[in-house]
């Protein structure tokens, strides 16, 4: 009874969703992943640059200039560098705090649009998916965009709402659309403006929006989005055309051919990204559509919000050219609303067993239990297509007992809350099976992944062999971790007579190569280059035998 009568204050639920999210966003940094490629080495190379070089309005990667994009996302990494040191802790603290950021605001948001116990849903629902979990966990700048864009609708709702200091909230609005623009760029306002006016105008108050616009807002807005703007241009001309029309226009209709993707990519992507969450979505959505349709206005005009919310941002990328994976972060904290929605009705509302909304959920839960059986078989064959790197025999034997336990256990438990008709348990079942899957791969799936997604411990050593000032070697292509851990700018060697006539120098000169490259040209630099180390799939390659560094295991034959 004391336990209820706590629950019924905000801050229960709230300290709940903190120490989850923490658990599932800060847990992983235990391991010490080294910083994978390509993004998060270069990222937290541009902040470690603005460092290093004191400037803080021209980013720069490798020593040049990098205008890819906005500047957010690297000054919160390069105050979290000076505070807590050059490491990847740091690199991933703001990523982690802004995903953390964004569970709150959603448990807000289904906490006004609906009610405290549907947020709470919610909130868990968005920690615990795939793709939101692993962006708060690296250096990238989707997290940030996701983040500003619910904060704005927060603050957007809560105005239409005309609760109080709804005042506040409207500067709010105009504050996280301005981040927003400094975090991902004109996207951060024109999207959740786009939801805002097309809301007005379905729900026939399109009138508000001239209250919406005030001096002092708008106010607000340019002086937290231009002036890192107007400043970089200044400095750099190109700027404008580069970030604005390259980078911004031109990847929404001329992409480079490596981003080009049909207009249907994000419909299998949401699908396996949402996973166990994604059995349950068709018939979220169905519900979804029935409350605009059939429901009081309350439940109407929410239930519209989110739907437009999930429209506006699923059409917007899909229509782009270019699209990347993360690109379609901020339509989940939607999905996340609209299945909070749905679940709080399956377990908090009185319906009668052969409705809808039980045989739906039953269905879902039924088909997820059906596609745990083949998941040994397309992990066998994915790994026939995909191979990982070497794997010491115990590690292997371990991880498949331990995943097979999981499996079985998860499984059998499935099956009684699905016989026994245990609503709450089935719910609990899909937070088992993704802490269980998380802790599994935090475990046994970095370290394997980092051996192809990083070379920090060769970087490190390389930081060490090169003199001071001078660039280290790759051929064919750049690795970014290997920048950001040696310490050193990196040039890049493109033929392979270039590499023959580097690797003939007097002086002992080192070169980092892929495993395929290397194999393409062995015989070619035979006279010339030795292996001297080698980390997953990126080989040292030196034109000495041996090499004089304490602790580095010199190798003198080739690779085989």
């Amino acid at each position: 009874m004391t336990w209820k009568i706590v629950w019924q204050y905000d801050f229960c639920p709230l300290i709940f969703l903190i120490l989850f999210s923490l658990f599932l966003f800060f847990f992983p940094f235990n391991n010490n992943r080294p910083l994978w490629e390509p993004d998060e080495g270069m990222h937290a190379q541009v902040s470690k640059e603005i460092l290093e070089t004191g400037d803080w309005i021209t980013p720069r990667f490798n020593g040049e200039k990098f205008f890819d994009k906005p500047i957010l996302h690297y000054w919160l990494v390069s105050l979290s560098f000076l505070f807590l040191g050059v490491n990847e802790l740091a690199a991933r603290l703001p990523a982690a705090i802004l995903g953390l950021g964004g569970v709150l605001v959603v448990f807000y948001l289904g906490k006004y649009l609906y009610n405290r116990e549907t947020g709470f849903l919610a909130g868990i629902i968005l920690a615990t998916t795939g793709i939101y979990l692993a962006l708060s966990q690296s250096v990238v700048h989707d997290i940030g965009l996701s983040f500003f864009i619910s904060l704005s609708l927060l603050c957007f709702y809560l105005f239409y709402l005309k609760e109080e200091r709804s005042n506040t909230c409207l500067l709010l609005l105009y504050l996280s659309m301005g981040f927003g623009v400094l975090a991902k760029g004109p996207i951060g306002f024109l999207l959740p403006m786009g939801i805002i006016i097309l809301f007005l105008l379905l729900v026939g108050k399109i009138g508000q929006l001239k209250e919406l616009v005030t001096r002092q807002g708008i106010l607000i807005f340019f002086a937290i989005s231009l002036p890192w703007y107007i400043l970089v241009t200044l400095k750099n001309p190109e700027f404008f055309s580069h970030f604005f029309f390259k980078q911004n226009l031109g990847r929404f209709f001329s992409p480079p051919s490596g981003d080009s993707q049909p207009s249907y990519y994000y419909i299998p992507l949401v699908a396996i990204s949402f996973i166990p969450w994604t059995y349950y979505l068709p018939n979220a959505l169905i519900a979804q559509v029935t409350t605009i349709i059939k429901s009081r206005d309350k439940e109407r005009r929410a239930s519209l919000f989110i739907i437009l919310w999930l429209g506006v941002i699923f059409l917007f990328f899909s229509l782009a050219k270019a699209k990347q994976w993360p690109y379609l972060l901020p339509l989940y904290p939607a999905l996340a609303l609209m299945l909070g929605r749905f679940w709080y009705n399956y377990l908090f509302m009185a319906v009668p067993a052969g409705n809808n909304l039980n045989k739906g959920i039953r269905l879902s839960s039924w088909l997820l239990l059906i596609s745990y059986l083949p998941a040994p078989l397309f992990l066998l064959i994915y790994l026939h297509y995909h191979p990982l790197p070497y794997i010491p025999q115990p590690l292997l034997i371990q991880t498949i007992i331990i995943s097979l336990l999981a499996l079985i256990s998860t499984g059998a438990s499935h099956i009684f809350f699905l016989i026994k008709d245990k609503k709450k348990g089935l719910f609990l079942i899909n937070l088992i099976f993704i802490l269980v899957t998380t802790l599994i791969f935090i475990y046994y799936g970095f370290p394997i992944v980092s051996q192809s997604k990083s070379v920090k411990r060769v970087a490190i050593k390389l930081g060490q062999l090169v003199p001071a000032g001078e660039k280290i070697v790759f051929y064919k292509h750049l690795r970014e971790s290997a920048i950001f851990y040696s310490g050193r700018q990196g040039r890049v060697i493109e033929s392979k007579e270039e590499l023959r006539q580097y690797l003939a120098s007097k002086e002992q000169v080192y070169c980092l190569i892929n495993k395929k490259d290397y194999e393409k040209v062995r015989d070619y630099i035979a006279d010339f280059g030795f292996i001297v180390d080698q980390e997953g799939k990126a080989i040292l390659i030196s034109n000495r035998k041996s090499l004089q560094l304490p602790g580095f295991a010199a190798r003198d034959d080739h690779y085989s």
